[in-house]
Protein backbone atom coordinates (compact mmCIF):
# COMPACT_ATOMS: atom_id res chain seq x y z
CA UNK A 1 0.00 0.00 0.00
CA UNK A 2 2.60 2.44 0.89
CA UNK A 3 4.61 1.46 -2.12
CA UNK A 4 1.64 2.02 -4.31
CA UNK A 5 1.07 5.60 -2.25
CA UNK A 6 4.71 6.60 -3.08
CA UNK A 7 4.46 5.48 -6.81
CA UNK A 8 1.03 7.71 -7.37
CA UNK A 9 1.98 10.45 -5.47
CA UNK A 10 5.58 10.91 -5.68
CA UNK A 11 7.63 9.01 -7.90
CA UNK A 12 6.75 10.77 -11.10
CA UNK A 13 7.95 13.63 -12.88
CA UNK A 14 7.58 17.02 -11.35
CA UNK A 15 6.21 18.20 -8.04
CA UNK A 16 2.45 18.13 -8.03
CA UNK A 17 0.44 20.08 -5.22
CA UNK A 18 0.45 16.92 -2.93
CA UNK A 19 4.15 16.55 -3.55
CA UNK A 20 4.57 20.05 -1.95
CA UNK A 21 2.71 19.88 0.74
CA UNK A 22 3.76 16.88 2.35
CA UNK A 23 7.68 17.83 1.44
CA UNK A 24 6.55 21.22 3.67
CA UNK A 25 5.29 19.04 6.47
CA UNK A 26 8.18 16.92 6.39
CA UNK A 27 10.69 19.93 6.13
CA UNK A 28 9.08 21.27 9.37
CA UNK A 29 9.20 17.31 10.99
CA UNK A 30 12.76 17.58 10.52
CA UNK A 31 14.02 20.39 11.30
CA UNK A 32 12.35 20.71 14.03
CA UNK A 33 13.79 17.22 15.59
CA UNK A 34 17.03 17.74 14.68
CA UNK A 35 17.28 20.98 16.66
CA UNK A 36 15.59 19.35 19.43
CA UNK A 37 17.42 16.26 19.45
CA UNK A 38 20.81 16.04 18.60
CA UNK A 39 22.40 20.34 17.91
CA UNK A 40 20.96 20.89 21.22
CA UNK A 41 22.95 17.93 22.75
CA UNK A 42 26.78 18.27 20.96
CA UNK A 43 29.45 19.88 21.61
CA UNK A 44 30.07 21.85 18.70
CA UNK A 45 29.17 25.36 18.48
CA UNK A 46 26.24 26.13 16.12
CA UNK A 47 27.62 29.49 15.03
CA UNK A 48 28.00 31.34 11.82
CA UNK A 49 31.28 28.99 11.52
CA UNK A 50 28.71 25.96 11.50
CA UNK A 51 27.51 27.19 8.03
CA UNK A 52 30.67 27.17 6.07
CA UNK A 53 31.42 23.72 7.60
CA UNK A 54 28.24 22.63 5.73
CA UNK A 55 28.49 24.20 2.63
CA UNK A 56 30.66 20.90 1.15
CA UNK A 57 27.84 18.60 2.73
CA UNK A 58 25.10 21.05 0.87
CA UNK A 59 26.76 20.78 -2.72
CA UNK A 60 27.34 17.02 -2.38
CA UNK A 61 23.35 16.65 -2.34
CA UNK A 62 22.82 19.04 -5.41
CA UNK A 63 25.53 17.06 -7.49
CA UNK A 64 24.25 13.42 -6.05
CA UNK A 65 20.71 14.79 -7.07
CA UNK A 66 21.69 15.46 -9.88
CA UNK A 67 22.94 12.00 -11.08
CA UNK A 68 19.70 10.64 -9.32
CA UNK A 69 16.04 9.73 -10.18
CA UNK A 70 14.37 12.09 -12.63
CA UNK A 71 18.08 13.57 -13.95
CA UNK A 72 21.03 11.34 -15.48
CA UNK A 73 19.36 8.43 -13.65
CA UNK A 74 23.13 6.86 -12.69
CA UNK A 75 21.78 6.01 -9.27
CA UNK A 76 17.60 4.96 -9.08
CA UNK A 77 14.89 3.87 -6.30
CA UNK A 78 13.46 6.00 -3.69
CA UNK A 79 16.81 6.82 -2.09
CA UNK A 80 18.01 9.27 -4.93
CA UNK A 81 14.78 10.55 -5.33
CA UNK A 82 13.49 13.51 -2.91
CA UNK A 83 12.64 13.08 -0.05
CA UNK A 84 15.05 9.88 0.17
CA UNK A 85 17.80 12.07 -0.87
CA UNK A 86 17.20 14.34 2.05
CA UNK A 87 17.44 11.32 4.55
CA UNK A 88 20.51 9.62 2.07
CA UNK A 89 22.54 12.94 2.53
CA UNK A 90 21.26 13.37 6.54
CA UNK A 91 22.68 9.70 7.08
CA UNK A 92 26.15 10.62 5.89
CA UNK A 93 26.04 14.20 7.73
CA UNK A 94 25.22 13.42 11.47
CA UNK A 95 28.21 11.24 12.12
CA UNK A 96 30.78 13.41 9.50
CA UNK A 97 29.75 16.33 12.38
CA UNK A 98 30.51 14.08 15.59
CA UNK A 99 33.40 12.46 14.24
CA UNK A 100 34.42 16.08 13.06
CA UNK A 101 33.65 17.35 16.51
CA UNK A 102 36.10 14.43 17.82
CA UNK A 103 39.13 15.17 15.70
CA UNK A 104 39.10 18.82 16.04
CA UNK A 105 40.17 18.66 19.75
CA UNK A 106 43.23 17.00 18.64
CA UNK A 107 44.28 18.87 15.40
CA UNK A 108 43.06 21.44 12.99
CA UNK A 109 39.28 23.40 13.16
CA UNK A 110 35.82 21.25 13.30
CA UNK A 111 35.13 23.54 9.85
CA UNK A 112 38.20 21.78 8.28
CA UNK A 113 37.56 18.11 9.54
CA UNK A 114 34.04 18.99 8.06
CA UNK A 115 35.52 19.68 4.71
CA UNK A 116 38.30 16.97 4.50
CA UNK A 117 35.19 14.11 5.76
CA UNK A 118 33.28 15.76 3.02
CA UNK A 119 35.82 15.24 0.47
CA UNK A 120 35.62 11.26 -0.51
CA UNK A 121 31.90 11.09 -1.67
CA UNK A 122 32.01 14.47 -3.10
CA UNK A 123 34.80 14.09 -5.35
CA UNK A 124 33.25 10.34 -6.54
CA UNK A 125 30.51 12.30 -7.48
CA UNK A 126 32.32 14.57 -9.59
CA UNK A 127 34.53 11.63 -11.07
CA UNK A 128 30.54 10.72 -12.32
CA UNK A 129 29.63 13.27 -13.32
CA UNK A 130 33.33 13.90 -15.56
CA UNK A 131 32.01 10.42 -16.93
CA UNK A 132 28.89 11.23 -18.59
CA UNK A 133 30.18 14.47 -19.89
CA UNK A 134 29.06 17.64 -20.28
CA UNK A 135 26.48 18.44 -23.52
CA UNK A 136 26.12 21.75 -22.31
CA UNK A 137 29.12 23.28 -20.63
CA UNK A 138 27.94 26.99 -21.21
CA UNK A 139 25.92 26.56 -18.28
CA UNK A 140 28.45 26.97 -16.22
CA UNK A 141 29.87 30.26 -17.84
CA UNK A 142 25.95 32.05 -18.12
CA UNK A 143 24.95 30.74 -14.30
CA UNK A 144 27.83 32.01 -13.23
CA UNK A 145 27.88 35.31 -14.91
CA UNK A 146 24.00 35.73 -14.33
CA UNK A 147 24.61 35.23 -10.12
CA UNK A 148 27.44 37.49 -9.96
CA UNK A 149 25.93 39.87 -11.61
CA UNK A 150 22.90 39.96 -9.15
CA UNK A 151 24.83 39.33 -6.57
CA UNK A 152 26.94 42.43 -7.23
CA UNK A 153 23.34 44.50 -7.15
CA UNK A 154 22.70 43.58 -4.24
CA UNK A 155 26.65 44.22 -2.51
CA UNK A 156 26.16 47.46 -1.66
CA UNK A 157 23.43 46.74 0.72
CA UNK A 158 25.68 44.55 2.91
CA UNK A 159 28.39 47.09 2.37
CA UNK A 160 25.59 50.80 3.56
CA UNK A 161 23.01 48.43 5.32
CA UNK A 162 24.51 45.54 7.35
CA UNK A 163 22.16 46.01 10.15
CA UNK A 164 19.77 44.36 7.40
CA UNK A 165 22.23 42.25 5.20
CA UNK A 166 24.56 40.80 7.26
CA UNK A 167 27.61 39.20 5.70
CA UNK A 168 26.59 35.59 6.26
CA UNK A 169 22.92 36.48 5.18
CA UNK A 170 24.55 37.96 1.95
CA UNK A 171 26.16 34.55 1.14
CA UNK A 172 23.24 32.69 2.11
CA UNK A 173 21.09 34.61 -0.20
CA UNK A 174 23.44 34.14 -3.05
CA UNK A 175 23.21 30.77 -3.07
CA UNK A 176 19.60 31.41 -3.53
CA UNK A 177 20.35 33.35 -6.93
CA UNK A 178 22.50 30.48 -7.87
CA UNK A 179 19.17 28.82 -7.72
CA UNK A 180 17.14 31.10 -9.87
CA UNK A 181 19.51 31.75 -11.97
CA UNK A 182 19.97 28.09 -12.97
CA UNK A 183 16.46 28.01 -13.66
CA UNK A 184 16.56 31.21 -15.37
CA UNK A 185 19.33 29.75 -17.54
CA UNK A 186 18.23 26.11 -18.02
CA UNK A 187 14.95 27.50 -19.26
CA UNK A 188 15.39 30.49 -21.31
CA UNK A 189 17.99 28.73 -23.17
CA UNK A 190 18.12 25.11 -23.13
CA UNK A 191 14.40 24.17 -23.13
CA UNK A 192 13.86 23.21 -19.75
CA UNK A 193 10.70 22.85 -17.64
CA UNK A 194 10.42 24.37 -13.88
CA UNK A 195 8.79 21.25 -11.97
CA UNK A 196 7.89 23.26 -8.37
CA UNK A 197 4.25 24.34 -8.38
CA UNK A 198 4.20 27.86 -7.28
CA UNK A 199 7.89 29.03 -9.63
CA UNK A 200 6.18 27.25 -12.45
CA UNK A 201 2.93 29.42 -12.27
CA UNK A 202 4.57 32.68 -11.76
CA UNK A 203 7.39 31.86 -14.57
CA UNK A 204 3.82 31.08 -16.84
CA UNK A 205 2.66 34.66 -16.05
CA UNK A 206 5.71 36.51 -16.58
CA UNK A 207 8.96 34.61 -17.99
CA UNK A 208 11.64 33.00 -15.95
CA UNK A 209 13.71 35.77 -15.31
CA UNK A 210 11.43 36.43 -12.23
CA UNK A 211 13.16 33.49 -10.32
CA UNK A 212 15.78 36.65 -9.69
CA UNK A 213 13.76 39.48 -8.15
CA UNK A 214 11.56 36.70 -6.02
CA UNK A 215 15.05 35.06 -4.45
CA UNK A 216 15.76 38.14 -3.65
CA UNK A 217 11.93 39.57 -2.42
CA UNK A 218 11.54 36.30 -0.31
CA UNK A 219 14.88 34.95 1.33
CA UNK A 220 16.12 38.45 2.29
CA UNK A 221 13.32 39.36 4.29
CA UNK A 222 12.92 35.90 5.89
CA UNK A 223 16.53 35.75 6.53
CA UNK A 224 16.09 39.19 8.50
CA UNK A 225 13.46 37.78 10.04
CA UNK A 226 15.17 35.03 11.65
CA UNK A 227 17.91 37.18 12.70
CA UNK A 228 15.07 39.83 14.59
CA UNK A 229 13.17 37.21 16.19
CA UNK A 230 14.78 33.81 17.24
CA UNK A 231 16.97 34.70 20.07
CA UNK A 232 17.87 31.16 20.21
CA UNK A 233 21.32 31.59 18.72
CA UNK A 234 21.31 27.11 17.70
CA UNK A 235 17.72 27.66 16.26
CA UNK A 236 18.38 30.56 14.56
CA UNK A 237 21.81 29.34 12.86
CA UNK A 238 20.47 25.70 12.14
CA UNK A 239 17.19 27.71 10.29
CA UNK A 240 20.16 29.56 8.32
CA UNK A 241 21.40 26.40 7.11
CA UNK A 242 18.01 25.00 6.29
CA UNK A 243 17.70 27.97 3.63
CA UNK A 244 21.14 27.76 2.80
CA UNK A 245 20.28 24.13 1.88
CA UNK A 246 17.29 25.00 0.28
CA UNK A 247 19.00 27.64 -2.27
CA UNK A 248 22.48 26.62 -2.87
CA UNK A 249 21.56 22.47 -3.30
CA UNK A 250 19.03 22.77 -5.65
CA UNK A 251 21.42 25.81 -7.66
CA UNK A 252 23.84 23.39 -7.92
CA UNK A 253 21.46 20.36 -9.19
CA UNK A 254 19.83 22.68 -11.58
CA UNK A 255 23.10 23.66 -13.48
CA UNK A 256 25.02 20.32 -13.46
CA UNK A 257 22.07 18.51 -14.36
CA UNK A 258 21.27 21.92 -17.11
CA UNK A 259 24.94 21.06 -18.24
CA UNK A 260 24.92 17.30 -18.49
CA UNK A 261 21.62 18.09 -20.61
CA UNK A 262 19.92 15.41 -18.51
Amino acid sequence: MLENIYLTYFAGPGYTTVQTVVYALLLVVAVYVIYEFFLKRIDTEIDESFLVAMVPLVVLGGVLRSLGHGDAEIFTGFWFNTPGIHILIAAYTVPVILLSQYLSRRKLSFVKWMWILSAPPLAACFFIVSGIGFLNPEVFLYVFVTTAAAAAAIYPAMVYLPKYLTGTNYWILTGHILDGSSTFVAVTFFGYMEKHVLPGFLMDLTGAWIMLPLKVAVIWPVLYLIDDMVEDAVLRNWLKVVVLVLGLALGVRNTFSAAMGV
